[in-house]
């Protein structure tokens, strides 16, 4: 039996998608390329990808299975560690209005800027408590993270979040991105034969870490450039 929500869905991203073309900037193959690849990087971590197949938009969105395992063990962090006792009001920090008078009498005034205040001793005591257990977790864990494809559809487009051991750290790779999701999509592979016992774990982490710091410090360089 048909789920008459889901088929009401996939006839609005139909009519969607007979317009999309037209609101977006395509490159040659098709494919709207949401990020911006001018700025050098060592390792990707995430990216955003949009395509037409058959009828309708596939919004792809990928991530790296260093991602993933990071994700993981931050959610087995954020588990085990229970929530401070404190009420929210008093764990966000409180934003001081600064005015500027106008007119002769300075009867009048504009808002011109907020300074923050400072977040609870607690909640920052607690954040560096979790930043630490995660370092820790990273090099020692058993979690490990595979490769993955779920997909959702929705009323313009069919959502597709994946997750595999590739590098996109160009507007090249990103084209590969999408040869490799419109694959699994039609099913002409799958994920066990692209990626056969594949899993992203400690070892792998710890491997990348001189990559990781030198990622982050071309980054940084790159803001400081901006």
């Amino acid at each position: 039996m048909k789920n008459k929500a889901i088929e009401h869905r996939i006839r609005q991203a139909k009519h969607y998608a007979k317009t999309w073309g037209h609101q977006r900037r395509l490159n040659a193959q098709g494919n709207y390329i949401a990020h911006d690849y001018d700025t050098p990087r060592l390792l990707s971590w995430w990216t955003d990808v949009s395509f037409k197949l058959g009828s309708q938009i596939i919004s792809l969105s990928w991530i790296h299975p260093r991602l993933h395992y990071h994700d993981l063990c931050k959610e087995f962090i954020d588990q085990q560690m229970p929530p401070l006792d404190i009420p929210i009001k008093d764990i966000l920090p409180i934003q001081t209005i600064n005015y500027k008078k106008l007119g002769k009498n300075g009867n009048r005034k504009k808002v011109v800027s907020y300074t923050m205040g400072e977040f609870h001793p607690g909640f920052l005591a607690r954040a560096e408590q979790k930043r630490a257990a995660l370092d820790t977790l990273l090099t020692t864990s058993d979690i490990t993270a595979k490769p993955f494809m779920q997909i959702k559809q929705l009323n313009w487009c069919r959502s597709v979040y994946l997750c595999v051991p590739i590098e996109v750290l160009s507007e090249d790779d990103a084209n590969r991105l999408v040869d490799i999701a419109k694959q699994l999509i039609t099913r002409q592979t799958t994920l066990d034969e692209l990626y056969p016992d594949y899993e992203y774990n400690k070892d792998h982490w710890i491997q990348e870490q001189p990559l990781i710091a030198q990622d982050e410090a071309l980054r940084a360089q790159n803001k400081e450039c901006l």
